[in-house]
């Protein structure tokens, strides 16, 4: 009954390993989104992902 206590505390930080990595990692994809987009001279449908994001 010792080990079973551990295994969900295990369970539990490598469902968290991915949620952490997506909370870093996605600003970085928003931004290169957002500099393609003004790249492209969109800069309108970048603010709009900027709110998009914000509110999820």
């Amino acid at each position: 009954t010792l080990v079973y206590p551990g295994l969900l505390n295990v369970v539990a930080f490598l469902l968290l390993i991915p949620f952490l990595l997506y909370i870093y990692i996605s600003p970085l994809i928003i931004s290169c989104l957002c500099l393609t987009f003004m790249y492209w001279g969109n800069a309108r449908q970048c603010y709009f992902f900027f709110c998009v994001v914000c509110i999820l």
